[in-house]
């Protein structure tokens, strides 16, 4: 505008200097002209001059002016009407005025000049007199007006001189503005330039960036479309079209494309930033799942619209999906795990607050597991689980949900509806109906039992103690005998709630060594002579009362307690044994102590024994540790190693219970055993039996045959000794000789015992029937002996 300005000006003061010398010009000519007609009418004025002289001194008085006058005058006529006609365009008022007294001029002299040889009337020379005097004011007039013009013309001429002078000067400061103009333009204009390819290269720089980066980023307006965008997003998502200019749900999985566009729409009328997870393609092939981050930039006028961050997080996704089902899933099984089964219980629990709905969590565990997974290795016992699962899956509805909370451990969430109310029971039968079909596992052929337990749930109940009872429940299912069905009772709960406070008791109990030992006699059936001792463990209970190991020592197998107190039992059992030998001349006297599964595994039980012994300086052929018959072959070889390293030390092992576990034959020669105790099983009923006798005689027989001895126990009746009678001469034990006594009675009957030898008894007593030792205690009525792992 600067520019066309100045140049306006410079052309308007250029055409004002022209036109003004041209104004100049034109007075100059004007000038000139009057000067002409000035010297013509001069000239005019002198012919008639000298027509009048040639007129006074004509004798005739007549106009006889010469040629030469008349060619003169007629010559300066014309000069003057021709000089006239060209000052009328340059001056047309002056030129009027001139040519109307040339007009008067050539109407009175020129034509009175031109009268040649006629006679001079009065009219006539009146009329040359006028002449005169129109060719004098001709002349003024014309004098007058060739000095005005020539003032004029000089001003003009210094007036155009002035304009032209400041026409140039402003025309060169117009050019020198017109210049700095120019050069602010230019250096503008590179400046701006330089900034654009700046902007360019940054622009440039940022694609390149962005390109390479694993964001899409894209600029959405209000119409959801998308203006801008740094990436190909629709190429690094897979999907052949481009999304610039289009909306950015052509992009969306059909099933997202509401939630994209609410999101959208959220995003333009709030400001800050919001995230939103979606699908991206419809063809199932190339479904991404994209992350998007939404900045609301519409105040900001190089962008007025949504800036929009977006990442592919398929991968992510998938990662996050398959944490997420590792961390709710068993990763064994693919059932549902403890964490995720506890949370659909609590909605469970939730669903029946609202509308009274009722549930139940069944709680399932297998049936001796741990000597399947021992004796067939831990990969055919996970296979079998997964068995397990499967089938456990097969008998339940789809509204179900099944999961492993570890180990051989499953739990079923069983939703009920109306008039459903024995369907949990029905649910837990038919699992037990599956589980009981064989499985083939590799190369073995398993039949599986579990036991379960059923609780109903209800909106009042927790999840914990909904898990609780049910897991009560099952333990009261293998209570009953394993591969059944209980349901919970609140009588369970109170059970488990002592038993609880039992354990805590038990606990405080071995720290402050409350137990005591009593010990019952083992006996030669033909004489009744005394030969060992069989230690077993009392509770003394701070209340006063004793415990019956019966309601302790299970426990302490269970909570893991039995190997302190084991080790405490035999501690004492070794150093009263060795006590009674020392004191009673009883060398020959052992001791037997019952050795539990949890002992035999535990690491440091064999030196236990052998610093137990070196202590109390009892001989180990003089201990007889007792472990049960379905020991010995649950725990399978590691069982037998320790077996034969107790006996490296010199410690006698015997098999309690013999019979009633699932050991072989052809295994029984190959065990480290030294001696057979016949459970008390056998012996019921034998004296009125005599297939029962005859048994029990076969085992004898066995005993011998492989050099182990053998004892008896459970003998209560003087019927069942005599039945017992034979050529193998067995140990026997029962309540018939000695019942449990306490240390102190137990060391009178052994004087007793050695007293009768002395007295030479033993032949007495092996020509007459085995009678009952005498003790200060009535004989008990006939009951079970009750036998711990220490007991």
């Amino acid at each position: 505008m600067v520019v066309v300005a100045a140049l306006l000006i410079g052309a308007v003061a250029i055409v004002v200097a022209v036109r003004s010398r041209a104004g100049a010009q034109r007075q100059e000519r004007t000038a000139v002209l009057v000067e002409t007609i000035r010297a013509e009418a001069q000239q005019l004025n002198a012919a008639r001059a000298q027509a009048l002289a040639t007129f006074a001194l004509s004798r005739a008085h007549t106009m006889s002016a010469s040629p030469q006058i008349f060619r003169d005058a007629s010559a300066a006529a014309r000069g003057l009407s021709e000089s006239v006609a060209r000052l009328r365009p340059l001056d047309a008022g002056l030129a009027k005025h001139l040519g109307r007294d040339l007009t008067r001029v050539f109407d009175i002299g020129v034509r009175v000049v031109m009268q040649r040889g006629q006679s001079l009337t009065p009219a006539a020379w009146h009329t040359l007199v006028a002449f005169a005097a129109v060719v004098g004011r001709l002349d003024a007039a014309a004098q007058s007006a060739a000095t005005r013009e020539t003032l004029l013309a000089a001003s003009a001429s210094a007036g155009a001189q002035t304009w032209f002078v400041g026409s140039l000067g402003l025309g060169l400061l117009v050019l020198m503005l017109s210049g700095w103009v120019l050069h602010r333009l230019r250096r503008r204009i590179a400046v701006d330039a330089a900034v654009r390819e700046k902007e360019d290269r940054s622009e440039a720089r940022l694609r390149a960036l962005l390109e390479h980066a694993s964001d899409m980023v894209a600029v959405v307006g209000t119409d959801l479309h998308v203006h801008w965008q740094a990436t190909p997003i629709a190429e690094r998502l897979g999907i052949a079209e481009s999304l610039e200019g289009r909306p950015l749900t052509a992009i969306v999985h059909p099933e997202d494309v509401e939630a994209v566009e609410d999101f959208l729409g959220a995003a333009l009328t709030r400001s800050g930033s919001r995230a939103l997870m979606f699908r991206a393609g419809g063809d199932g092939r190339t479904c991404r799942t994209v992350e998007a981050i939404a900045n609301n930039r519409l105040a900001d006028p190089e962008i007025g619209g949504l800036v929009l961050s977006m990442r592919d997080a398929t991968e992510r996704k998938a990662l996050e999906d398959q944490l997420r089902h590792h961390a709710y899933h068993d990763a064994l099984t693919g059932l549902a795990n403890r964490s995720l089964f506890e949370n659909r219980v609590a909605q469970a629990v939730a669903v029946a607050q609202r509308s009274r709905r009722a549930f139940a969590v069944l709680f399932l565990d297998l049936d001796d597991f741990k000597t399947i997974n021992d004796s067939l290795g831990h990969f055919l016992g996970d296979e079998l689980l997964c068995d397990v699962a499967t089938r456990i899956v097969s008998a339940l509805r789809g509204s179900d949900t099944a999961a492993r909370l570890g180990g051989d451990e499953f739990a079923v969430l069983v939703e009920l509806r109306a008039g459903e109310d024995g369907e949990a029971m029905a649910v837990a039968e038919r699992i037990l109906e599956v589980l009981s079909q064989p499985f083939q596992i590799g190369e073995h052929t398993l039949r599986v039992t579990a036991s379960l337990g059923v609780v109903l749930g209800s909106g009042a109940d927790g999840v914990q103690e909904l898990m609780r009872n049910s897991d009560i429940a099952m333990y009261a299912a293998k209570a009953d005998g394993k591969s059944a069905v209980r349901s919970f009772e609140p009588d369970m709960y109170r059970r488990a709630v002592q038993r609880l406070e039992l354990t805590g008791e038990l606990r405080a109990a071995i720290d402050a060594q409350q137990f005591v030992l009593d010990y019952q006699p083992i006996v030669e059936l033909d004489s009744g002579r005394i030969v060992g001792v069989e230690a077993l463990v009392r509770w003394e209970h701070p209340a006063g009362k004793r415990v019956r190991p019966d309601e302790f020592i299970g426990l302490c197998e269970d909570t893991g307690l039995i190997v302190p107190l084991g080790r405490w039992i035999l501690s004492a059992a070794c150093a009263q044994a060795q006590r009674w030998r020392q004191g009673q001349a009883m060398d020959g006297l052992e001791l037997s102590v019952n050795v539990s599964t949890r002992q035999l595994r535990d690491p440091a039980f064999v030196a236990d024994v052998a610093v137990e012994l070196a202590r109390s300086g009892l001989p180990p052929a003089a201990l007889m540790l007792e472990i049960t018959e379905s020991v010995m072959m649950g725990e399978g070889g590691a069982a037998i190693a320790t077996l034969r390293e107790l006996r490296a030390l010199g410690v006698r092992i015997a098999i309690d219970d013999f019979g009633t576990g699932y050991s072989s034959l052809s295994h029984l020669r190959h065990l480290p055993v030294d001696a057979l105790k016949i459970d008390r099983s056998f012996i019921a009923g034998i004296e009125n039996d005599p297939g029962q006798a005859n048994l029990v005689r076969g085992i004898l027989d066995l005993g011998a045959s492989l050099q182990l001895k053998v004892v008896v126990e459970g003998i209560e009746l003087a019927e069942q000794a005599r039945a017992l009678a034979g050529p193998h001469r067995p140990l026997a034990q029962g309540f018939l000789f000695h019942r449990p006594l306490p240390a102190e009675e137990v060391e009178q009957v052994l004087a007793a015992d050695a007293g009768a030898r002395v007295a030479g008894s033993d032949r007495e007593s092996a020509s007459r029937p085995p009678q009952p030792a005498p003790t200060s205690h009535p004989a008990p009525q006939p009951t079970p002996r009750v036998r711990t792992a220490t007991a």
